[in-house]
Parts: structure tokens; C-alpha cells; sequence
């Protein structure tokens, strides 16, 4: 028997220590997320390339201290937005972003088949 009385005492290492343990702790992860995915979305409305990595974009706005998981979820949620507002008409210069492969692209008229004048 393992000290402490625990029988079990392979039990603690199967309790899964990155989960929140509570309700709270979800709430600040998702408000984390959100206040990042806006983040991203100031900096790319100024950013003048056409394809960024995720792992670059984090750095360049200096996020290192970000989690993994959580600037994943980000930068997802950043481009499930910009699909969403498709619906709005689009803005002069204002192009949409794509996640392809661990790369952020702008969608350009390009994407879509149109050539320019």
C-alpha cells in the first residue's frame, strides 16, 4: 500500500491537472479567447502581407506567454468570425482571412476566381 492510506495511488496521476475546475475558470479562458481573437483582428486589419504562420503572428504581437490551446482557439475563432461576416458586403481593401494548414492568408477576389482589371 502507498503512503497516505491511498490504495489507489496511481488515481492521481489520472486526474487531469489542465482541465478548469470550475465554472469560473471557463469563463476567463473563453473571455481570454475573445479578448485575443480581437486582438488578432486589430492587427491584421493593418497587416499589409497576404500570409502570416500562427506561430509567427503570436510572436509578432508578442503572445509567447499565451497557451497553445488557447491561441488556437483564437486564431480559429478569429477566422470562423471573418467567415461569418461574408454575409456583409465587403469593404474597399478589406479581405477575409483563412486558416490553410498552421497559416493565416488573406481571401482575396483573386481566391474566388476574379482577375484585376
Amino acid at each position: 500500500m502507498p503512503k497516505g492510506g491511498n490504495e489507489a495511488g496511481w488515481l492521481a496521476v489520472l486526474i487531469p491537472r489542465h482541465l478548469p475546475e470550475t465554472l469560473q475558470e471557463v469563463v476567463a479562458v473563453n473571455g481570454l479567447v475573445e479578448k485575443m481573437q480581437a486582438s488578432i483582428e486589430i492587427f491584421l486589419s493593418t497587416f499589409k502581407e497576404d500570409k502570416i504562420s500562427s506561430r509567427k503572428l503570436k510572436k509578432t504581437m508578442a503572445q509567447e506567454n499565451i497557451s497553445p490551446m488557447t491561441w488556437q482557439r483564437a486564431v480559429k475563432a478569429f477566422c470562423e468570425k471573418d467567415q461569418a461576416s461574408k454575409k456583409e458586403p465587403m469593404r474597399a481593401g478589406s479581405f477575409p482571412w483563412k486558416l490553410v494548414g498552421s497559416s493565416l492568408v488573406r481571401v482575396s477576389a483573386e481566391s474566388f476566381g476574379f482577375r484585376a482589371a
